[in-house]
């Protein structure tokens, strides 16, 4: 009993502190409290210092759990955060609107010279193009106006062709003339006989058929000539070859209405005929008339007027063959052959006392006429006119005038080739 108070009585500051320090440590909280009493005791402490050390380390905890006094709440102290707050989010809002509108404009910027590059590329690719098309633009007029100039100088030359050839046809006419006048024999002495004394005979009448195909005669060489001074060469040429068609076709069978009939809407007429100068006086001069939409061959009860058309058919072939000359003289060349009357002769001048017509001086004159040309039909050979004339002349086994016969014989050196002996052939070496 007297032990015990002097046990509690005595406390040792050091191992309460300690006791203190082991209770308040976190990892020995969460042990259980026996468990840290037993620890304690073990250290050496006795009951008076472990409750000590308890207490302490309780009063310890109250004072750290002890709650601080409630602030005073007052009504600025609720604005001020909120002022704060909304200060804040409104620079930060100012800020992103700037930053967004720096962005846009900065976007805006770009996107603008952008297409301001992309139109000057694209301005420079179409200036580039015009200027290509410019260049090809000039080069092609001045191909063009090469080409004019070169078209001016063949049609002067044309012409100045056209007109020797025109001066060279009066020429050959001029000296024919002269041929003929130097050919003809004087007639006799003409009695003045007058027409009322003379009935009208069957010679009178073969006269005035004569006189009437030799004026159909003189008016188709004038209308060939026409059309062979006024026109060039090519569209002669092209103009033939459908006049051929159209007066053969009449030549060969005159009794067919449709070959008497040309029309004149036909685009062979349209294209190759009306560019023709004057053909429409040479259709005319061989017989064919206007007949509203048509022109139609009003000769078909004339036989002699074949004769007229076989020379227009000679004349369109020379064309095609010449290059589109030489119309009027094939024509008068076929003429003087095949119809010796429809060439009117020269005339010479006679006396006064011989201007009463005679019959007997006529009948003279074309007797002498008819002689001459018979006999210049004997002297002169008749070359063919075509090439299918030369092949039936061949296939007739007819002689072609002006073509030579060349002697089918070598030549002598060819023939001693021929006659040397031939080298016998070398021995092959699998023959023996």
């Amino acid at each position: 009993m007297e032990d015990a108070p002097a046990t509690t009585g005595v406390v040792d500051a050091e191992k309460v502190a300690s006791g203190v320090r082991f209770l308040s440590h976190p990892d020995v909280q969460t042990t259980p409290l026996a468990e840290r009493l037993a620890f304690l005791e073990k250290k050496g402490l006795s009951r008076a210092e472990i409750n000590a050390a308890i207490e302490q380390h309780h009063q310890a905890n109250a004072v750290l759990a002890k709650p601080e006094p409630a602030a005073s709440s007052s009504l600025w102290s609720i604005l001020f955060p909120m002022a704060g707050t909304t200060a804040v989010l409104g620079f930060l809002w100012k800020f992103m609107q700037y930053d967004e509108a720096n962005k846009l404009e900065q976007e805006t910027a770009n996107a603008a010279a952008y297409a301001r590059e992309s139109t000057a590329s694209t301005e420079t690719a179409l200036v580039q193009a015009i200027q290509a098309q410019t260049a090809e633009m000039m080069k092609l007029m001045s191909v063009m106006q090469l080409e004019a100039q070169e078209r001016r100088a063949l049609l002067s030359s044309q012409t100045t062709t056209s007109h020797s050839i025109s001066e060279l046809r009066a020429e050959l006419a001029s000296l024919q003339a002269a041929v003929a006048k130097l050919g003809s024999q004087p007639a006799p002495a003409k009695t003045p006989v007058t027409t009322e004394a003379i009935p009208k005979s069957p010679v009178a009448a073969t006269d005035d058929t004569a006189a009437d195909f030799q004026a159909r005669a003189k008016k188709m060489l004038e209308a060939l000539k026409l059309v062979e001074l006024d026109n060039n060469a090519e569209v002669v040429k092209q103009a033939a070859g459908i006049l051929i068609m159209y007066t053969k076709n009449l030549v060969e069978q005159p009794d067919v209405p449709r070959y008497r009939r040309i029309a004149t809407g036909n685009a062979n007429y349209k294209q190759k005929i009306e560019p023709l100068q004057h053909h429409l006086a040479l259709l005319t001069s061989i017989g064919f008339e206007k007949v509203g939409m048509s022109m139609e061959w009003k000769w078909h009860g004339q036989p002699a007027s074949l004769v007229l058309l076989k020379a227009a058919v000679h004349a369109f072939e020379s064309a095609v063959a010449s290059n589109g000359d030489v119309l009027a003289i094939a024509a008068e060349s076929f003429l003087s052959a095949n119809a010796p009357t429809a060439i009117e002769a020269p005339t010479l001048p006679e006396p006064a006392a011989e201007a009463t017509p005679n019959l007997d001086s006529f009948l003279q004159k074309l007797g002498a006429k008819s002689c001459t040309e018979d006999d210049k039909s004997t002297t002169e050979p008749s070359y063919p006119a075509s090439f299918a004339d030369v092949m039936k002349m061949v296939q007739n086994g007819e002689e072609v005038p002006g073509i030579r016969t060349i002697e089918d014989k070598l030549s002598a050196e060819a023939q001693a080739r021929l006659d040397a002996p031939v080298a016998a052939p070398a021995s092959k070496p699998w023959a023996t």
